[in-house]
Formats: C-alpha cells, structure tokens, sequence
C-alpha cells in the first residue's frame, strides 16, 4: 500500500493521509486528490507498508520504524499503525486469526541502543507462543465443551 498525504496549494500542513493500494498509479492517485481535495496535491510515499495502515499520521516514520513495518510485511502480518509520536509507536497486527500489540519505545527504536531487527525476532517468538497459546485453549473448551 501507498501512504498518501494531501496538502493545500502553498502550505506545509498535511489535510489528510490516506492509503491506497499499491498498483494504482501516481497519476490516478493525483486525480482522485484533485477531484475530492480541490486546489491541493498529493504526496505518494514510495516505500511500501504492504498490508500495514500507517494513515493516522503525516510524520515521516524513522529508519528503524520502517525496517519493523518491512519486517512485518515480510513475515505476512497485516495491521494497523495505533500510535506514534515522540513516546514510540504502537502496531496492533494479526497473523493466522491471532491478534497481537507491537509496542516500538524511544529507547527500541534509537538504533545506538537496540538493534531493532533482533527486537523483532524477539516479536516474533513471542508471537508464536500466543499463537500457539490460542490454539490451545481452543482445544481445551472444545474438549471442556464435549467436541472433539
């Protein structure tokens, strides 16, 4: 997905952001700003978020907030952007009908301090137990439940 900012004629403040999916053109993307936003253009952003809504802000994200959201994407997560502001960032993802909270501080995400590619298999573990968690207690009120 692309992240799309829309500003007025001659001004720096961003009206709005919204995402748009990755194989609709600049061009179609500039025209649609036109018609809904008029005397305004578009900015497209080129990285991809692929599945992950980062439009609740215009901020440009730093380097180890877009190798998480990269790392998400690859790994097949789908999310939302929740938070993010000088106290960090917040991703509420999904993967395989599981639901998980990603929390990025100051200090996780100051590259100095962690490497943020080790934070996420650490993510990633952590993961992979409550998906393994919620198949279990599925099991266990099926089995409570009478069901086999």
């Amino acid at each position: 997905m692309k992240r799309v900012c829309v500003f007025r004629e001659n001004d720096d403040r961003c009206m709005k952001v919204y995402m748009e999916a990755s194989d609709v053109s600049n061009t179609a993307i500039n025209k649609e700003v036109e018609h809904k936003y008029p005397n305004c253009g578009a900015v497209i952003d080129l990285f991809d978020y692929g599945t992950i809504d980062v439009s609740i802000t215009h901020k440009d994200f730093d380097p180890s907030t877009l190798k998480a959201i990269t790392w998400l994407v690859d790994k097949g997560f789908e999310g939302t952007l929740t938070k993010y502001n000088t106290s960090g960032a917040e991703f509420r993802v999904t993967k395989n009908g599981v639901s998980d909270t990603l929390t990025l501080t100051p200090h996780t995400l100051n590259p100095k301090k962690v490497s943020i590619l080790d934070y996420m298999k650490q993510f990633e573990k952590s993961f992979t137990m409550l998906e393994t968690l919620t198949e279990l207690r599925k099991r266990s009120a099926a089995l409570k439940g009478g069901q086999v």
